[in-house]
């Protein structure tokens, strides 16, 4: 089953790999489809980090170091502080697929001089994020206890019942896994106090079950790679959760980000609306 899934999303990732892209395609969706390069490439980036070398992979890694140098980084960057974030993911993914980063990471320097990365005007899980893969790849001094603070301020703000969770909450508890666990190169517990690592997996194991119960496959994904990486997931929903995806998944490989969406009418949309489930499908069957 989750060969299935696993291999039927990355086959439909390969064949759209062309749609990655930053450039073509209406104005309107060129912001998406600048995300959507940004999402496969910290993704590819990860899996070839483990070592993953599989002919998709290998494939839409030669993708994403075609492009990179065809966009001013930078200059998004320096205009929208959230984009600091993108710019350092661009430069690890550069490294990662072969590229040469130099020219990139001198980007995120010149950006980092213009102010402290920390009073950048970023959600707190973003902040996280940025000071997780500034340490991870060598940029500043960002301690662990830095990483600490930060997922206080994170965990703070989801110190609710779950069932009051906004989708925003959903998503910024799972990537606090990801950057804790370092994309499970990396023990959270070195990072989070006892009571905190106990309440982050009580949180992801509780939002599982609601987003498997709720049929909300594209958090569901990363529900269960957060699981993976903190030690904490469960057999029988991890099975329960690949078969549910193996139900949704249609006959090209792709799986709908968001349940009950109308039909995507054109190619484009299509793509849009599918292309993010359709990845994380591919990494939580990749990573286990």
């Amino acid at each position: 089953m989750r060969e299935r899934v696993r291999d039927g999303c990355w086959g439909w990732l390969a064949a759209n790999c062309a749609s990655f892209t930053h450039f073509g395609g209406a104005a309107a969706t060129r912001g998406a489809r600048l995300r959507a390069f940004g999402e496969l490439a910290g993704i590819v980036a990860a899996c070839l980090r483990r070592g993953v070398r599989t002919e998709p992979v290998v494939q839409l890694s030669a993708r994403i170091g075609a492009a990179l140098d065809g966009f001013d980084w930078e200059s998004q960057a320096i205009r929208d502080p959230q984009f600091v974030v993108p710019l350092v993911t661009m430069a690890h993914a550069a490294q990662a697929v072969g590229r040469d980063a130099q020219a990139l990471r001198a980007a995120v320097d010149r950006r980092l001089e213009l102010g402290d990365p920390g009073a950048f005007q970023i959600v707190p899980y973003r902040r996280l994020e940025l000071c997780h893969l500034l340490a991870r790849d060598g940029f500043a001094n960002a301690g662990r206890a830095s990483l600490a603070e930060l997922a206080h301020d994170v965990l703070a703000g989801l110190d609710k019942p779950p069932s009051s969770f906004s989708a925003q909450d959903a998503y910024a508890l799972t990537h606090t896994a990801f950057y804790l666990a370092d994309d499970g190169a990396r023990d959270a517990g070195e990072i989070l106090a006892e009571d905190q690592l106990g309440r982050l997996r009580w949180l992801v194991a509780i939002c599982a079950r609601m987003a498997l119960v709720e049929d909300e496959l594209d958090v569901l994904a990363e529900l269960v790679v957060a699981a993976r990486f903190l030690a904490c997931d469960e057999p029988w929903l991890t099975d329960a959760a690949f078969a549910r995806a193996a139900r949704a998944q249609d006959g090209d490989g792709s799986l709908p980000t968001f349940r009950g969406a109308p039909p995507a009418q054109g190619d484009e949309a299509r793509f849009l609306a599918r292309y993010h489930a359709t990845l994380m499908w591919a990494y939580a069957g990749t990573v286990g």
